[in-house]
């Protein structure tokens, strides 16, 4: 992503008229694909859990970096945790949490290739 200045010339000869054109292209952060959330290990109110938090990209492009900030939200109590990325994995330990329903919003915060995304959110029921 940027901008990168270019300049292409033709030499002029029988048929066309020789030209130089120049100009700058900008090149934009690219889209991630999506945000999925996997709890691989549910947290209770007395041991800690695991949240797998994958951020998909068109295969093309390259791999996911950067962090996502994991939001876990029951009433007026709310829990932020960052965590890297990495080819496009976070593994995110959730801490213990009181028991209940709880909603998990994980949002990708970009790189230096991607942009932003959306939240994606998933239940959990501590017990």
């Amino acid at each position: 992503p940027g901008t990168k200045d270019y300049s292409i010339s033709y030499t002029t000869d029988a048929q066309i008229v020789g030209f130089t054109h120049t100009g700058t292209l900008v090149v934009n952060k690219a889209s991630v694909t999506g945000v999925t959330n996997q709890i691989t290990k549910a947290p209770t109110k007395s041991a800690t859990g695991s949240l797998k938090v994958t951020v998909g990209r068109n295969s093309s492009l390259a791999q996911v970096s950067g962090t996502v900030r994991v939001t876990l939200t029951k009433g007026a109590t709310t829990r932020v945790i960052d965590a890297p990325v990495t080819n496009g994995v976070a593994t995110v330990v959730l801490p213990k949490l009181p028991s209940g329903a709880w909603t998990i919003q994980s949002v990708y915060l970009g790189d230096s290739n991607f942009e932003a995304s959306s939240i994606r959110v998933t239940a959990l029921k501590v017990k």
